[in-house]
């Protein structure tokens, strides 16, 4: 039984991402994060890169570096989906968890996954030029991981 809700889940997340218009995400007007953004996190270079949207839908990228070496790596996008708006995220390229956008204003945005086990929350927030991305879980025992982002430069 739970193989049949897993295919699914995995047949509805395939659905909705491919065959449902994702109509909502740019009135939501997260241009703001378009961009190639920077950051460290102790030793880790970590970087996101957010294209414009087409077809409705933001398309991002991200990699952390460390030694020169890459040690982790995140395809995610936002789209509009029969929840609303989500943010589907694939750290690895691994099956893809959706988090739906539970609240927004000027220049952020937040998105949860109550049932995913870590993380239940992802949160952006641009303030002037510097981008700011939070990933938490519900419970006071789980990890808060900030991070800070501008503007790569040149060549980065």
């Amino acid at each position: 039984m739970r193989l049949n809700l897993r295919r699914k889940r995995l047949l509805f997340v395939a659905l909705t991402t491919f065959l449902v218009p994702p109509t909502a995400a740019a009135e939501t007007a997260l241009d703001w994060i378009i961009g190639h953004w920077c950051g460290r996190a102790g030793a880790d270079s970590i970087e996101e890169y957010w294209l414009p949207p087409q077809g409705d839908m933001y398309l991002g990228v991200g990699r952390t570096i460390r030694e020169d070496r890459t040690v982790g790596f995140e395809y995610f996008r936002v789209v509009k989906t029969e929840a609303g708006l989500t943010f589907i995220a694939q750290p690895g390229g691994r099956t893809a968890t959706e988090f739906t956008m539970v609240d927004s204003g000027e220049q952020w945005i937040r998105f949860e996954n109550r049932e995913h086990d870590f993380p239940n929350v992802i949160e952006y927030r641009r303030i002037e030029g510097t981008l700011f991305a939070e990933v938490r879980g519900l419970k006071t025992d789980q990890p808060v991981l900030k991070f800070s982002y501008t503007q790569c430069e040149a060549g980065e």
